[in-house]
């Protein structure tokens, strides 16, 4: 790892009795965890919904539309191809039925109610799914990690955790 690359974090945590202290390194552009909050909201979303096997946002960056969070690390960094686009440009779902299941975009809103991302969902094929009950199913996820997110600045979040951590003694480090 080249020195000029690397951006150190020092985090002190005071606890009962105990001081301790941990360096967080990151890489320019990255969250000391390697993740953000975009990241986090995929990683969560997708235990509480078995009938998804994939998530990810893709949004609007420097680098132009990309993948931001992904369950499938693969994907992270992907330029936005047309089932992302549509979306986030008419506001309006992609529905693709595919043979493994239903392919699903949708707009992700800010607390203003402006288009800032797109999720894309998989869904395992069920007796009876439709394109309607798809949307709808993705509509609920959506709302769940929309309500987190008051602006597309908190989903390129840093998620702080630290990587290293020393624990000394509260008298040891207090009596030098």
């Amino acid at each position: 790892m080249r020195k000029d690359a690397v951006r150190c974090t020092v985090v002190s945590v005071v606890l009962v009795g105990v001081v301790g202290c941990g360096v967080v390194t990151t890489s320019p552009g990255r969250a000391a965890s390697g993740k953000i909050f975009a990241q986090k909201l995929v990683e969560e979303a997708l235990p509480k919904h078995s009938e998804v096997t994939g998530l990810e946002i893709s949004a609007i960056t420097n680098g132009g539309c990309k993948t931001i969070a992904a369950t499938d690390p693969k994907d992270l960094g992907e330029k936005c191809d047309k089932d992302e686009l549509q979306p986030l440009q008419t506001g309006e779902p992609f529905v693709d039925h595919e043979s493994e299941g239903f392919d699903v975009t949708l707009p992700f809103h800010d607390g203003n109610g402006k288009i800032i991302a797109v999720v894309g969902m998989d869904f395992k094929p069920a007796a009876g799914q439709t394109k309607g009950s798809v949307v709808k199913q993705g509509q609920q996820i959506v709302t769940e990690m929309e309500s987190q997110v008051p602006t597309k600045d908190k989903l390129f979040e840093a998620q702080l955790r630290l990587s290293t951590f020393d624990f000394k003694n509260d008298a040891e480090v207090r009596s030098r």
